[in-house]
């Protein structure tokens, strides 16, 4: 099926729906993105930080 849109209000108004909920939808994966980033840097310190306290506790 291909749908084209052509340049009555009608279909206008319906592309403009269809651009801003993309428009959103994308801006939603790019903050859930950072988002994921910053989860992961922050895992991998704490991970880091558990591995220096398990090494410390051997050492004792």
């Amino acid at each position: 099926m291909n749908l084209v849109l052509g340049q009555t209000s009608q279909e206008n108004v319906l592309r403009e729906k269809y651009v801003k909920k993309l428009t959103d939808q994308e801006n939603k994966f790019e903050k859930i993105s950072s988002e994921i980033k910053t989860m992961d840097k922050e895992l991998e310190s704490l991970n880091e930080n558990i591995s220096k306290k398990m090494d410390k506790l051997r050492v004792s």
